[in-house]
């Protein structure tokens, strides 16, 4: 059987060169459907052992062992001085340092760096540097020690023997596909620190792009009427009801989360502020917040409703209905039965912090006002992007309000947009203005 004919591309794919590099090679070609195919003994010869006058900007074929039998220097456009990439487990490295003036010293450049790299390959496995990493680089709260420890279990049982440095994006994405979004993250975090101490050179689970879960996409805040449903819900608790009630009030307009919630004492109330500076765990713990910070949040006046909560032997502001210190369990106890009463099931206590939000940027404060109450230390970036569930309806209510022309508002936006008066009704209203330039 005679030997195919292949393309360019084909070639290439099974050569593992690229296209560029089957051009520059210039050998004779045949006219099949309109596209040169040329033969891959005439073109693997020619890479092995071809004339001396091969063009320098034509990368050697790789030997049987998937090393380049050669140094691949080469002048970029045929002229000036030498630079030198190859190919190594699969990625394309350039060689650092250049250019060169001369090719001997950008193939000892290579050789060098080529080195370097080998010596770097780690022998450990992902199911090894997993357990490692959790030994080395251990986290303060228990809490996240747990979530850490899950991720890196179910990350060592997908990957198990897979040499740390082999895991590429493509397998990668391919399992997080499957894992919560919050498992890939913490394995990226892994991959950030194994990189920091040079094991590999890239993290494949960074920029991923996944999909939104239906979790994040479905993310709603309570309205208004859901709120006060809550309130009036409170009733079903009996005696307790009172102090829920008081919990539902505080924690919907202060933006606190409930760890914060469970931790707070009378001592950190102060009039019109309130210190955060502690947070229950799910152990039952007290310690820090979320981000390890004390922060100093404004006491709204829709806030202030713990006349109704009674004063304890122990310094805690909030309990449960035998009067311990509240924990997350009696807590949410407390709270499925408030909210199955009024009607929203599916409402989590997390969301009184969107309600928080949303609310706040309902009456017109800034995204970084809003991150300023709720703890946030990014500007309001993530209030803008995932907390605040601001009506669309309300804002274009407030788009016409800002252009009713009522008493001063008037001069301010006339002042403001270059607007002068036309006519003047009857009833002193303005029905027609006209831009013009503001004269000196």
């Amino acid at each position: 059987m005679s030997e195919p004919w292949l393309t360019k591309r084909e070639l290439a794919t099974q050569l593992r060169i690229s296209v560029r590099t089957v051009e520059r090679l210039k050998l004779p070609a045949m006219q099949v459907g309109g596209q040169n195919r040329y033969l891959r003994s005439e073109v693997e010869h020619y890479l092995r052992t071809g004339p001396k006058d091969r063009p320098n900007n034509v990368v050697p074929f790789p030997g049987p062992r998937g090393r380049f039998d050669g140094m691949s220097a080469f002048r970029r456009n045929g002229t000036g001085p030498y630079v030198s990439k190859f190919q190594m487990r699969g990625k394309v490295h350039w060689t650092p340092g250049g250019p060169w003036e001369t090719k001997r010293q950008a193939e000892e450049a290579e050789r060098r760096y080529r080195d370097h790299l080998h010596d770097r390959r780690t022998d450990q496995t992902c199911a090894s540097f997993a357990e490692r990493w959790l030994e080395e680089w251990p986290r303060p709260a228990a809490s996240t020690r747990r979530s850490y420890s899950d991720a890196a279990k179910r990350f060592a049982d997908h990957f198990g023997p897979t040499p740390l440095g082999d895991v590429e994006r493509l397998s990668a994405r391919a399992w997080a596909l499957t894992v919560p979004r919050g498992i890939s993250r913490v394995i990226g975090i892994m991959f950030e620190d194994a990189r920091n101490i040079g094991l590999v050179e890239s993290i494949p689970f960074s920029r991923l792009r996944l999909p939104a879960t239906e979790k994040t996409g479905t993310i709603t805040s309570p309205t208004m009427d859901e709120y006060r449903a809550l309130l009036e819900s409170c009733t079903v608790l009996g005696g307790y009801g009172p102090e829920f009630k008081a919990m539902i009030q505080f924690s919907a307009w202060t933006g606190v989360r409930a760890g914060e919630l469970q931790a707070l004492e009378w001592d950190d109330v102060h009039g019109e502020t309130i210190e955060i500076s502690k947070a229950r765990k799910r152990d039952g713990t007290v310690g820090p917040p979320k981000n390890g910070k004390a922060r100093t949040i404004v006491f709204l006046p829709p806030a202030q409703g713990l006349d109704d909560v009674p004063r304890r032997s122990d310094s805690f502001v909030f309990h449960s209905p035998r009067g311990t210190p509240l924990v997350q369990g009696s807590h949410h106890y407390a709270w499925r039965t408030v909210r199955a009463a009024a009607g929203l099931s599916k409402t989590r206590w997390h969301d009184l912090r969107h309600f928080t939000a949303t609310q706040l940027l309902e009456m017109g404060l800034s995204h970084f006002d809003v991150s300023v109450q709720l703890g946030h230390e990014d500007g309001g970036a993530l209030v803008m992007s995932r907390y605040g569930h601001p009506s669309q309806d309300a804002a274009r209510d407030r788009l016409l309000a800002a252009f009713s022309f009522d008493g001063q508002l008037v001069a301010r936006v006339v002042a403001r947009v270059g607007l002068r008066r036309t006519d003047k009704p009857p009833d002193g209203g303005f029905d027609h203005y006209s831009r013009f330039p503001k004269m000196a």
